[in-house]
């Protein structure tokens, strides 16, 4: 029996009732039908179900949204409405607050895809970024990105954030706009949201394009040859060649480079220094350092003590003492090959941030230039630390018995040296560092004039060459110091720190020794700061030592082609300048004496020079071509000849007078095998990635870059090119893890050039020394012609000499 609730009708059979239902109550089912499918709505984003099974499991996955963190808040004023889904924030801005928005639906193949995003982000001056991770259902990708200006910055865990300069990107609001990408096997079909609100599209908080950050990260790996030697391509440079390149179009993000995007990228594609194992710099030198121990006999680390540990067998140093020693194997050659001659230390500071000293040990080659050949860092500067550098030095190569040792003024380093190397046969002071001392304690003379005036009269003592007139001029000196009571307390300083080791700072103990200032290392400290670290100030200690190592390879590379290209050395080309300066010495002008010569000055005929001949050395690289002589096999008394052991003009005119010179066809220079090698094992980069399909890739990408700029494509050709690149790009990405010279004749007579000039009031210096005033200076204090000190008014001339 079925009987029908709202009449009271009652049938036998099934077909009976619902055909009372359809003739005479439709419009009651209608309306309960209505009624029934708007029955479930959903609180968080105004969807209506008519199942209730469907709008439990609705909001289950609302639920879920929850718990992962994504809160969309409607960022009108008091609409505090919250909701789990961009459909729901956006029904709710269409339906309550009538905001148009435009969306679209796009269907494109992989790669069109990708370029269309790119398309849109730089026409909108916007961005789209990840919502959450790619989201896989069987065969299909589920993708999901939102506008990079949505919600507010990301908070530390104490809940708060450094601001930055120009203020955070993140608006606090939520931009309706979006995308939603949907990969199916080829195809992509791409749900687009286009109306952004909460913010404008400006450029300058624009995200760099990651295939930007691509393309200067790899543009960051070239060479480029500056100063004499091969170094990466410095962010000066990055900076320079993109904002030199023509604008096309609308400004774009990439023209707004600055040094800290540039730093951003280095640090998001691991770009960095070798030497770099940790973000903790203390960490970081120490796992170099055991990185370094396991090369065994290549180990360059001689001795390593990190702060907070103790070395039993160094007392001397502290709990909070550092020290660390670094001779590579190439190192200790040299040092063995060239140390017997002459050794110059000195230290210099401004590496790191810990005030570390840096102490060198620099010897000279054969072709007369500086090569560095052990490092020390250590924050004691004392003469246990020395005697400890040296000590570690001779456990490896054995003792050095050095000719000549030169450092600065100060005698810690030469009595570390005797304590275990052993005396030299002269210790010779920095030129430099002494005439800095002068100058620093000139201030105990009253009298600006004064100061002058001796200040020159000791810098002519110091050139003075004969030993004999030496002592009679620095006596005089002295009683003149001591006699006057405004130079009194400078003459007890002189008397006391230089009067009694004239032949440490004495130009006559140093004559044809072919050193006169710390220089080598000096020029040396200057190449590792201002080319390795780039003028900036290094803070970490692992840069300063990666600049160290690289200079070592660097060394070792320009001593290689020195011999095997036999390439002329900066000694070599003084001797040939002398030599065609020769050709202005006649033949009057030189006069053979028993077995030396006397050769009239240019500039004054009552000046002359006496050329004698010595024997040559065997093996000399440093040789005139023209007259096959080396810098041993004569001997000028000119300062050129005296100070710098060059093959001055004098002796270049006497050799000419005396032998029939040739044209030399043998080399004096033989490369020897033993000698070609490269100091480059202590600086490779991530050696497990670099394998032989690695090297084959790169190697391949340089030769189709280097064939592009030469090559003359059709338009066919290059878009077939394009195809696959955007190939290679897209399999790249997936295992990433995060002007031509103008020709001028040099014979175009130039006109001079429009020159700066100012004004403001130079500071006092102390003025050179001519020539003229050393030679006056010296025959008043020899009492030769009664000559007196005294000023002159004259601007190019210091002092007047006038006769009694």
């Amino acid at each position: 029996m079925y009987r029908y609730e709202f009449c009271e009708s009652t049938y036998v059979s099934e077909s009976g009732f619902y055909k009372h239902r359809r003739t005479k109550h439709s419009e009651l089912i209608i309306s309960l039908q209505q009624a029934k499918s708007v029955t479930y709505f959903c609180d968080s984003c105004d969807v209506s179900f008519n199942v209730k099974k469907k709008i439990i499991q609705h909001v289950k996955c609302h639920v879920k949204q929850k718990s992962r963190g994504l809160n969309l808040i409607c960022s009108f004023e008091n609409c505090l409405k919250t909701f789990y889904s961009m459909n729901g924030y956006i029904l709710h801005l269409k339906s309550c607050h009538e905001k148009k928005i435009e969306s679209d639906v796009l269907n494109f193949d992989t790669m069109e895809g990708n370029k269309w995003k790119r398309f849109i982000e730089e026409k909108e001056r916007c961005q789209y970024v990840k919502n959450t991770a790619v989201k896989k259902t069987h065969s299909k990708e589920y993708i999901y990105y939102f506008c990079h200006r949505s919600f507010g910055p990301k908070t530390s865990n104490k809940g708060c954030k450094n601001s930055k300069s120009s203020g955070s990107v993140k608006t606090g609001s939520v931009c309706p706009s979006s995308i939603k990408v949907h990969v199916n096997s080829s195809k992509v079909n791409v749900q687009y949201c286009s109306t952004h609100l909460w913010h404008d599209m400006e450029i300058g908080k624009q995200r760099l394009f990651t295939e930007d950050k691509s393309m200067i990260a790899g543009t960051y790996h070239y060479l480029i040859f500056e100063n004499w030697q091969w170094v990466f391509l410095s962010t000066e440079y990055l900076l320079e060649d993109i904002r030199a390149s023509t604008i096309q179009g609308d400004l774009k993000r990439i023209h707004l480079l600055e040094k800290k995007d540039v730093h951003n990228i280095k640090r998001d594609y691991n770009i960095t220094y070798s030497t770099k194992k940790h973000e903790n710099d203390a960490v970081s030198v120490r796992l170099w350092v055991e990185e370094m121990k396991k090369k065994g006999n290549l180990n360059p680390v001689l001795y390593y003590k990190q702060q907070e540990s103790i070395d039993s067998a160094v007392p001397h140093f502290t709990v909070n003492d550092f020290c660390l020693i670094i001779m590579t194997p190439l190192q200790s050659e040299l040092f063995i090959k060239f140390g017997n001659d002459k050794v110059c230390v000195d230290g210099t500071h401004g590496l790191n941030g810990y005030s570390f000293q840096l102490y060198t040990i620099v010897v000279i080659d054969e072709y007369g230039n500086g090569y560095p050949v052990a490092f020390c860092f250590s924050n004691r500067s004392d003469t246990d630390t020395y005697k400890h550098y040296f000590q570690c030095i001779k456990n490896t190569i054995g003792t050095i018995n050095s000719f000549i040792f030169m450092s600065d003024d100060e005698p810690a380093f030469y009595n570390a040296w005797c304590s275990i190397m052993g005396c030299a046969v002269k210790q010779l002071l920095c030129t430099w560092h002494v005439l800095k001392n002068w100058v620093k304690n000139l201030n105990k003379i009253n009298g600006n004039e004064k100061k002058k005036i001796i200040f020159k009269t000791l810098k002519s003592l110091m050139f003075e060459v004969d030993k004999s007139s030496f002592f009679v001029e620095i006596n005089e000196v002295l009683n003149d110091l001591l006699k006057d009571p405004d130079t009194v307390d400078f003459g007890k300083y002189f008397e006391k720190c230089y009067s009694t080791r004239v032949e440490k700072w004495a130009m006559f103990n140093r004559k044809h020794v072919g050193i006169n200032t710390n220089m080598y290392l000096e020029s040396l400290h200057k190449n590792i700061k201002y080319c390795y670290l780039e003028g900036k100030h290094c803070k970490r200690l692992d840069m300063a030592i990666n600049a160290l190592m690289s200079l070592v390879r660097d060394k070792s590379f320009e001593r290689v082609i020195k011999i095997s290209k036999e390439k002329r050395s900066s000694k070599i080309m003084q001797i040939n300048t002398a030599h065609k300066k020769s050709k202005q010495i006649s033949q009057d002008m030189i006069t053979k004496v028993n077995d030396y010569w006397l050769v009239i000055s240019e500039n004054d005929i009552n000046v002359q020079y006496k050329v004698e001949k010595f024997q040559s050395f065997d093996g000399c690289a440093l040789q005139c071509e023209e007259c096959q002589i080396c810098v041993h096999s004569y001997r000028c008394s000119c300062m050129n000849n005296i100070i710098y052991l060059n093959i001055c003009k004098h002796i270049h005119a006497c050799v000419k007078t005396e032998l029939k010179i040739k044209t030399q066809n043998e080399k004096n220079i033989v490369p020897h095998s033993h000698d070609l090698i490269i100091d480059n094992s202590f600086i490779q980069t991530d050696t497990d990635k670099i394998n032989k399909k690695y090297c084959e890739i790169k190697n391949k990408m340089e030769i189709m870059c280097g064939m592009f700029n030469c090559s003359n494509l059709n338009e066919e050709d290059k878009d077939f090119i394009i195809k696959h690149c955007d190939k290679i790009i897209s399999t790249l990405s997936k295992g990433t893890r995060f002007k031509k010279p103008v020709n001028e004749t040099l014979k175009k007579k130039i006109e001079p050039q429009a020159r700066f000039w100012t004004k403001q009031k130079v500071q006092n210096h102390q003025s050179a020394l001519s020539s003229t005033e050393a030679k006056h200076i010296r025959q008043s204090l020899k009492n030769i012609t009664k000559y007196t000190l005294n000023v002159s008014s004259t601007p190019t001339f210091d002092h007047s000499y006038i006769k009694d």
